[in-house]
């Protein structure tokens, strides 16, 4: 258990080095390990931190000819978080996170939690949108996709090589930070029509920003995507 000085800090800064892994990959049990250990030196109060930012630094753009999805490089850090008690031991009470990736000298991901987000800055200015039907529980939601098609008649010219994404959900009580499982992905998923690709094997590699949060109060389950 972490000294209650550690507890009640109002900001955790970490850096894990290592390989960075995505989940259900060779890589993932040694790469949560290395997370778990460093997580474990300091587990901050949920009054303290809410949400983090991961940035992690890459050794190559992919591995075994597959390059990174950036929102499954996150799934192996929140799960191991959550284990070593951030967040209450519940990523139910993550009300923000930011990701981003680069390729870098040093490999490994660099954690940073607070309470509330840091102001994002402007470059999710593509296009900026909000979806007002279900949320998707897969990438072949119809009405998620019908959606996206219209949107995407609205971006001219050429996707810039290197995208940020960002989401915010209404619903206060949605859980963002299952990654595997969770509408996140599913929403990253079902923009193939805008990121390019195709139904469940969008171009998500393309991603190497993603600002997700979720409203304080209860407004509907409605999702901004920038």
């Amino acid at each position: 258990m972490p000294p209650a000085t550690q507890q009640a800090q109002a900001r955790v800064e970490l850096f894990v080095p290592g390989e960075p892994a995505t989940f259900a990959t060779k890589g993932e049990k040694a790469w949560k390990e290395a997370v778990t250990a460093a997580a474990s030196l300091c587990v901050p109060s949920l009054e303290a931190v809410d949400g983090v930012s991961l940035e992690f630094s890459l050794s190559f753009h992919s591995r075994n000819g597959q390059p990174f999805d950036l929102d499954n490089l996150c799934d192996p850090v929140f799960v191991s978080l959550k284990n070593e008690g951030w967040f209450g031991g519940r990523n139910a009470n993550v009300r923000w996170w930011r990701a981003t990736k680069a390729e870098g000298p040093v490999s490994g991901v660099k954690i940073v939690g607070q309470a509330g987000p840091p102001n994002p800055d402007q470059r999710f200015s593509l296009l900026q949108a909000v979806y007002q039907g279900d949320l998707p529980h897969h990438g072949r939601h119809e009405g998620f996709a019908a959606w996206a098609r219209e949107i995407a008649k609205g971006v001219k010219g050429p996707l810039p090589d290197r995208l940020g994404i960002g989401v915010r959900f209404r619903n206060p009580d949605l859980t963002i930070a299952e990654i595997a499982s969770g509408r996140v992905k599913n929403i990253i998923d079902c923009l193939y029509l805008i990121i390019g690709g195709e139904a469940s094997a969008p171009h998500d590699w393309t991603v190497n920003e993603l600002w997700v949060e979720r409203a304080s109060a209860n407004l509907d389950d409605r999702a901004e995507v920038a």
